[in-house]
């Protein structure tokens, strides 16, 4: 399995954003990748300065400040973790200019989402739209860092998108055991209880539902070119 060689985090300067930032380190420095930060300044709250004809002074301000604010970022990292991210400014609609530059990446970083705004309500968020959007996988850090992962929960429920949610697990955590989980449908277990069969014959019903998904995640594993004693399984 091919290691990941480029992270690249994106970040708002907010303890949200700057979480991705200090995963994407922790993780640059445990895997040897190359490591990115972005930050994209959007120019809309200036658009009516610019229908003036104002000269974009404000605008130019803020991309400066932000190129400085992401140097500085950059050098906390280096001191750090022993990394020199590459950095990008970039200016225009966030979610369009993270995807642009996540193009060259093996996996983005992002932060904890905020909580909507009441303008917010009326379009996707821009997490949403940079997952639907995006080429490689997306992990998005909700907390402040404190060492590398050492749990990974990966759900399956076998389709292609779990497929590639168990790739992208192996990928980011090697070393590390996964534990993998399917949700069975309760409704025939239900119907059972509520035909009044005994509740022997429910039991031996499931313990076999039960056993038939393990035996079929462990297939589903091996199909996948991975090695299913490197994991745990659990239905329920």
């Amino acid at each position: 399995m091919v290691p990941f060689r480029f992270i690249l985090a994106a970040t708002d300067f907010s303890a949200h954003g700057n979480n991705a930032v200090w995963r994407a380190a922790e993780m640059a420095r445990q895997s040897g990748a190359r490591m990115g930060i972005v930050h994209v300044v959007d120019p809309a709250g200036y658009q009516v300065m610019r229908e003036w004809r104002m000269p974009s002074f404000q605008l130019d301000m803020k991309e400066s400040r932000a190129k400085g604010q992401l140097h500085k970022l950059a050098i906390d990292v280096a001191n750090a973790y022993g990394l020199t991210p590459s950095v990008h400014v970039k200016e225009g609609d966030v979610s369009e200019e993270v995807v642009r530059v996540a193009a060259t990446a093996d996996l983005l970083v992002l932060g904890r989402p905020h909580k909507r705004r009441f303008r917010d309500l009326f379009k996707a968020r821009t997490s949403d739209q940079i997952l639907r959007a995006g080429r490689p996988p997306v992990l998005v850090a909700r907390n402040p860092v404190i060492g590398p992962y050492t749990k990974i929960l990966v759900p399956i429920d076998f389709s292609a998108c779990s497929d590639a949610a168990l790739h992208a697990a192996r990928r980011f955590a090697p070393e590390t055991k996964l534990q993998l989980f399917h949700a069975l449908d309760p409704a025939g277990e239900t119907i059972m209880r509520e035909a009044e069969v005994p509740a022997s014959v429910v039991r031996e019903v499931r313990a076999r539902e039960d056993a038939g998904t393990l035996a079929r995640m462990r297939r589903n594993v091996t199909r996948l070119g991975l090695d299913h004693r490197a994991m745990e399984y659990a239905v329920g």
